[in-house]
């Protein structure tokens, strides 16, 4: 019977990163790690991610460093706008992150990726990546109990649903998918190659739809 720390020690012995001599961390789960009111899930996470540093000792959750992401959250009222305002002021510290932390806690919101190794690109993880990780991951969400998942990409809404699916399908009446016995609200990619703006929309109607 996993816990999900012995879950996350899993994730971090990924054989395929030892055989590729992939240094960069693993990038874990945050927030509120116990029946949240929701679970955002990203494909998989890159160097960009300040805890993916070898070097680093501290929490490890989706986008540490990557402050226009948590704006995307902020702008739907998914996090508050003081803590926007405490990392552009004071940056990227332990204290920040760990205020960040607590303020998922706070907002019942458990944040994770389907593929926990980093890469220092940004392409999609190769085929054998899923084989590993996605196992593990539904022994992640079984441990966590959301009550509802954000999926952001249609290449995390595919390996959560099975559906290739038109999202503008979805924007407008937020109709949800399943994952087993979870909903899954699709949502655009809020930074990079996504749309951070039509993410905001599709954000700001479903905090208020899963209140």
């Amino acid at each position: 019977m996993y816990t999900l720390d012995s879950l996350y020690k899993k994730f971090d012995d990924c054989p395929l990163c030892r055989l590729s001599n992939n240094s960069l961390l693993h990038i874990l789960g945050g927030g509120k790690k116990r029946k949240p009111k929701v679970v955002l899930v990203f494909i998989n996470p890159t160097h960009t991610n300040i805890s993916s540093n070898s070097n680093w000792n501290g929490s490890r959750f989706p986008f540490i460093g990557v402050t226009r992401f948590w704006k995307v959250l902020s702008d739907s009222s998914w996090l508050s706008s003081e803590m926007i305002e405490e990392l552009n002021e004071i940056g990227w510290t332990r204290k920040t992150i760990k205020n960040l932390d607590s303020e998922l806690y706070d907002r019942r919101i458990y944040i994770t990726n389907l593929v926990k190794c980093s890469f220092p690109h940004g392409d999609y993880p190769e085929k054998k990546y899923f084989d590993y990780h996605l196992p593990l991951f539904k022994k992640e969400l079984s441990i966590v109990k959301p009550r509802a998942i954000v999926s952001f990409g249609g290449l995390t809404t595919r390996f959560l649903t099975e559906k290739n699916l038109v999202l503008k399908n979805f924007f407008n009446n937020s109709k949800s998918l399943t994952y087993g016995y979870i909903p899954v609200y699709p949502c655009y990619f809020p930074v990079g190659r996504g749309n951070p703006k039509l993410a905001t929309e599709i954000l700001r109607k479903l905090r208020y739809l899963l209140e």
